[in-house]
């Protein structure tokens, strides 16, 4: 069954320690790791892992995307600095 048919919270992953903390630390929820699974953009990143990023949350995942690493918000877009502002 792909990812596309099946209900978000049915996704596993497994969550290291460390992964865990940070989703606890920035209050981020282990389904947000499951929908980010399921309809995030996927990016191979440095090694063998994948960057997956989903409504302003970045997850790191391993090789099978079936062990979690770490999880962050999105940056957030800079402003335009008018000439107005720098005075």
């Amino acid at each position: 069954m792909s990812l596309h048919s099946k209900r978000t919270s049915l996704i596993s992953i497994l969550s290291s320690e460390h992964g865990r903390m940070r989703r606890e630390q920035r209050d981020i929820d282990k389904r947000d790791l499951q929908a980010a699974l399921k309809h995030g953009t996927k990016q191979k990143t440095w090694g063998d892992r994948w960057k997956l990023e989903y409504d302003g949350i970045i997850f790191i995942t391993d090789a099978s995307m079936r062990s979690e690493i770490t999880a962050y918000p999105s940056p957030l877009a800079l402003a335009p600095i008018t000439d107005d502002m720098k005075t």
